[in-house]
């Protein structure tokens, strides 16, 4: 099947993913049904299909199994999302309940890799044999930056660079193969391929970096998670690298690193250091950069 991109709207597109990935995921355990139907429910914004379908459309046309493509991604997104819940004991996911406080963490590990299964399957039958070499590059990426980031909670030692190479893995990788993936189904051209998963390289950087942000100026219901939780759990993001730049503010930090809890007077302190040194600002500028260079690839 080929389609005009422009008769074949994203919502309409979106709803045959979501068709797809509920195929894909059929099975015969009553008790995994459940799981997944709970997971399912909590419908994400789908934006990695979404360029999936972007990107394989840049020709002027939609291409054969561009759905299952972006199914298979979606699916590889939310099989990482499970694991990341356990592996941060996370209490909710997308408004939800997480698998693992409902079905405990053995069971929610287990689900992750049935989707991962799901994912690579669905590529498997439609023949898209660059597409599961590419996906599975990046979740080798995402495995190893989760590893790293493990090993160095509460450490003052990541950089500027340590947390780019970081999230470069961490979240710029899945998105890099969902728009090379889409491109590929378009053309086999290399330029052309490289250039969209340039695109999807930069994007994926501004995409991590923003997300990090949120976790210094949202309120908790807008941000959908705590605010500040990944610095209390000692995750080191590009604010704070930018902030400890500054040798009073990085000893600062680096006694509530130390004893791994920082107080609610604490954080405001530091709040009022992120705003008044423009670390911030630097953070939101770096984003900015990220996607001029995505648009500039695109």
């Amino acid at each position: 099947m080929t389609v005009c991109a422009s008769s074949h709207a994203p919502l309409e597109y979106l709803h045959d993913v979501d068709e797809r990935i509920h195929t894909a995921v059929a099975c015969q355990s009553p008790e995994a049904r459940e799981c997944l139907v709970h997971i399912l429910k909590g419908q994400g914004k789908r934006f990695r299909p979404l360029l999936v379908w972007l990107c394989a459309s840049c020709g002027g046309k939609t291409p054969e199994h561009v759905v299952s493509v972006a199914a298979a991604a979606e699916l590889v997104h939310t099989a990482s999302l499970v694991h990341d819940d356990v592996i941060d004991d996370a209490s909710q996911r997308r408004g939800r309940a997480a698998a693992h406080q409902l079905w405990g963490e053995r069971s929610a590990v287990l689900l992750g890799d049935f989707l991962f299964a799901c994912a690579f399957r669905l590529l498997v039958e439609t023949g898209q044999y660059d597409a599961v070499k590419w996906f599975s590059a990046a979740i080798g990426d995402m495995c190893q930056s989760e590893i790293e980031q493990a090993r160095c909670l509460f450490e003052l030692e990541p950089d500027a660079a340590t947390y780019l190479r970081r999230i470069g893995m961490k979240t710029a990788s899945l998105i890099e193969a969902c728009c090379r993936a889409g491109a590929y189904l378009s053309t086999s051209e290399e330029p052309y391929v490289s250039a969209l998963a340039a695109f999807g390289r930069h994007l994926g950087l501004a995409y991590q970096v923003t997300d990090d942000l949120m976790d210094f100026l949202s309120t908790d219901t807008a941000a959908g998670k705590p605010v500040a939780r990944d610095f209390r759990r000692g995750v080191i993001t590009l604010p704070i690298i930018y902030l400890m730049e500054r040798q009073k503010e990085r000893e600062c930090i680096q006694l509530m690193l130390e004893r791994r809890h920082v107080t609610d007077d604490e954080w405001r302190e530091v709040s009022e250091w992120l705003v008044q040194t423009g670390a911030l600002d630097r953070a939101q500028e770096f984003a900015r950069q990220q996607s001029d260079k995505a648009c500039r690839a695109l």
